[in-house]
């Protein structure tokens, strides 16, 4: 895959490969992200207090 081959190429660490590359997607990647991003927002907590009712 091209994106592999410039990340190894750049040495780009994992922890950036996400952000760097899902600008690029269009067309149902871009959806699949926008949903799963959003997704993930209303699973997280927002706050310390939300997180309480989350980790004993």
């Amino acid at each position: 895959m091209k994106v592999e081959q410039l990340f190894s190429c750049h040495g780009v660490s994992d922890d950036r490969k996400v952000s760097l590359a899902t600008p690029s997607f269009q067309g149902h990647a871009m959806y699949w992200w926008t949903s799963l991003e959003k997704e993930r927002k209303t699973m997280i907590p927002q706050s310390n207090i939300g997180m309480s009712s989350v980790v004993p």
